[in-house]
């Protein structure tokens, strides 16, 4: 079975994670990081994507190495 969570750094994401874990450790786990839109939507201007995307890509990087931090 492969089981899917996920995550956006909230607490209650750690949470499913921790679940996951426990109820299916066993299992194929992926977690999925699915980047807002929205927070971009502002950014559009001489190198704003740019910028977007490197600012999403260090949340992603921070909330992967915050999970990592967690044990598994």
């Amino acid at each position: 079975m492969e089981v899917l969570v996920p995550v956006d750094g909230s607490d209650p994401a750690a949470a499913a994670v921790e679940y996951a874990l426990e109820q299916f450790g066993d299992e194929e786990l992926t977690a999925l990081y699915v980047i807002d839109p929205v927070d971009g939507a502002t950014a559009w201007g001489p190198g704003g994507a740019d910028d977007w995307l490197a600012s999403a890509e260090e949340r992603a990087e921070g909330s992967s190495r915050g999970d990592r931090a967690g044990g598994r």
